[in-house]
C-alpha cells in the first residue's frame, strides 16, 4: 500500500523565520534553502524579508542574483556582502500592494555559512 501524501496547505506561509545553512563555494537560491530548510510553503515573494549572518561565521556571504552575461555569483560578481557582525539587511516593497521577490536572491560564501531569515508575507 502506498504512502498517503500529507495534507499542505493551500495558500503560502505568511510568516516564515529561522536559520539556513549555506553551502562552501556553492552559489545556492536563498528561496531554494529556506523551503528545503525552513518551510517548503514559503512564498517567492513578500510585503518585507530580513537577512542577518550568524556572528560565528568564519568569511562574509555575499548577496546578489545570477546574471545572464557574467554568470552565477560570486565573491566577485555580487551586490553586497554581510559580514559576521553585519546589521541585519531589510527589503520592503516600497508600495502598498506591491512586493519584494526573494525568488530570485542568490546567497554564496566560501566557507559553509548560516543565515538567519524573516519572512513577512
Amino acid at each position: 500500500m502506498a504512502t498517503p501524501i500529507p495534507p499542505r496547505p493551500s495558500v503560502p506561509t505568511p510568516y516564515v523565520a529561522g536559520t539556513v545553512s549555506i553551502p562552501a563555494n556553492q552559489p545556492s537560491s536563498l528561496l531554494d534553502l529556506i523551503q528545503q530548510q525552513i518551510s517548503r510553503d514559503c512564498p517567492g515573494t513578500s510585503v518585507e524579508f530580513l537577512l542577518w549572518p550568524d556572528p560565528c561565521n568564519q568569511a562574509p556571504i555575499w548577496v546578489g542574483a545570477f546574471m545572464q552575461i557574467p554568470g552565477p555569483l560570486d565573491v566577485t560578481k555580487y551586490a553586497y556582502y554581510l559580514t559576521p557582525m553585519a546589521e541585519p539587511r531589510l527589503y520592503r516593497s516600497s508600495y502598498p500592494g506591491t512586493s519584494t521577490v526573494i525568488g530570485v536572491v542568490q546567497v554564496f560564501s566560501q566557507p559553509p555559512a548560516k543565515l538567519h531569515v524573516e519572512v513577512q508575507e
